[in-house]
């Protein structure tokens, strides 16, 4: 998920407040799940981390996080469907109503 993609979904107007508030969060998530990524590789290998001036994410760590954020959103859109399924069809009987 690239933040340009979240950024769109956060800003249109096809997702439930609830869903957009928990989905914001992954403006930092990810890129807090990428370091995570690169310190447990890091560590795994037996690097030295105590000069954390040479310390940088890798583009295959960055989008390792991404792929697990898309993964997190399918859960959180299941998840959330029990609250904006309900309303959505309300809305939408309301709508036909006219």
């Amino acid at each position: 998920m690239a933040l340009t993609d979240l950024e769109a979904k956060l800003r249109g107007n096809e997702l439930h407040p609830a869903l957009v508030s928990h989905l914001s969060k992954y403006r930092k998530l990810m890129p807090a799940l990428a370091l995570l990524f690169e310190l447990a590789d890091r560590v795994a290998a037996g690097t030295d981390l105590a000069n954390p001036s040479d310390l940088r994410v890798t583009l295959n760590h960055a989008k390792q996080a991404a792929a697990f954020c898309e993964y997190l959103e399918s859960h959180a859109q299941r998840i959330y469907s029990c609250v904006t399924t309900p309303q959505m069809r309300a809305a939408q009987e309301t709508h036909g109503k006219d």
